[in-house]
């Protein structure tokens, strides 16, 4: 087989495009002994090596059966284990829950008020409360955003006092750069 025949079918087995027939040819060139070195790379791909530790026994069937067989066991072991667990886990959850939904039924509807004035009275109070209370946080964070400003405006004359110390190093570097050229006078 000639080399430029050997490169096309090179090429259309690469592209995906060779008969049987043509792989069967590139197994038999690929087989030789003598190859030229740029063949040489190609040649494990063309060439299956035949040698009992590829192949499988009849036995491979029945030891993956078993061993599948062996897991499964297994895993019914670790189920029946984590089932007691698990389902008693459950009761207290379900006991906890029922429990918590007793007490807030219980007393429901127990502090209403018949007087419509009363009611607005003791909304406007608590809203009131509310108020104070939001007020009284609200300080606080004005305060942080106070402090954040003082901290933001730190960090911009360190950046300002960075960027001048960056144009004071190029400075330094074209007097350096100027120490090299000589001047005439």
């Amino acid at each position: 087989m000639n080399t430029t025949s050997v490169e096309t079918l090179i090429r259309l087995y690469f592209d995906g495009k060779t008969s049987l027939e043509q792989e069967r040819q590139l197994k038999a060139y690929f087989s030789q002994e003598k190859l030229p070195d740029e063949h040489k790379p190609l040649r494990p791909l063309f060439v299956v090596s035949h040698s009992k530790t590829d192949a499988l026994d009849d036995s491979f069937d029945e030891k993956v059966l078993i061993r599948i067989e062996s897991l499964a066991k297994s895993k019914n072991i670790y189920s029946h284990f984590l089932f007691w667990p698990i389902a008693a886990a459950s009761l207290a959850l379900l006991i906890l829950i029922s429990g918590l939904f007793r007490l807030n039924t219980s007393s429901r509807f127990e502090e209403t008020y018949n007087d419509p004035a009363q009611a607005y009275a003791q909304t406007v109070s608590a809203l009131q409360f509310v108020g104070i209370r939001l007020s009284d946080a609200i300080q606080p964070m004005q305060k942080a955003g106070e402090e954040l400003e003082k901290g933001v405006d730190q960090v911009n004359k360190l950046q300002m006092l960075n960027i001048s110390i960056e144009e004071t190093q190029k400075l330094g570097l074209i007097d350096q750069a100027l120490k090299f050229i000589p001047i005439q006078q």
